[in-house]
């Protein structure tokens, strides 16, 4: 799971989960605690679907959550990430199944200064 740890790149944006940030075009964004973990698990598994219930499980470890809850974190990244439900560049949904995150995702450039 060290991969909820490492800083990463999500298309022209800086993802810092320890920190709880998003830095992009409007600058730096602080992101929810559960909203960076559904995040980093659709980093993941970029390009691939990822159930609702999947989420549900890995973000809120088997405590009863409603969708709603999860319904709720997807629209705060969206807003996070610019992204709009009917023509999405990052979160794509998957209608009754789940989500996709279809934006490129790579380890951050690190510099040697």
């Amino acid at each position: 799971m060290a991969t909820t740890h490492q800083d990463f790149m999500l298309e022209d944006r800086i993802v810092r989960p320890l920190e709880g940030t998003i830095t992009g075009p409007a600058g730096v964004e602080r992101v929810q605690p559960k909203v960076m973990q559904v995040l980093v698990h659709l980093a993941g598994r970029a390009g691939q679907v990822v159930q609702r219930d999947e989420l549900l499980e890995a973000v809120w470890q088997g405590a009863p959550m409603t969708d709603e809850v999860l319904n709720r974190c997807i629209s705060e990244l969206r807003r996070h990430l610019d992204d709009k439900p009917r023509t999405p560049k990052f979160l794509q949904t998957i209608p009754k199944v789940g989500y996709r995150l279809i934006g490129s995702v790579a380890p951050t450039p690190h510099s040697d200064d």
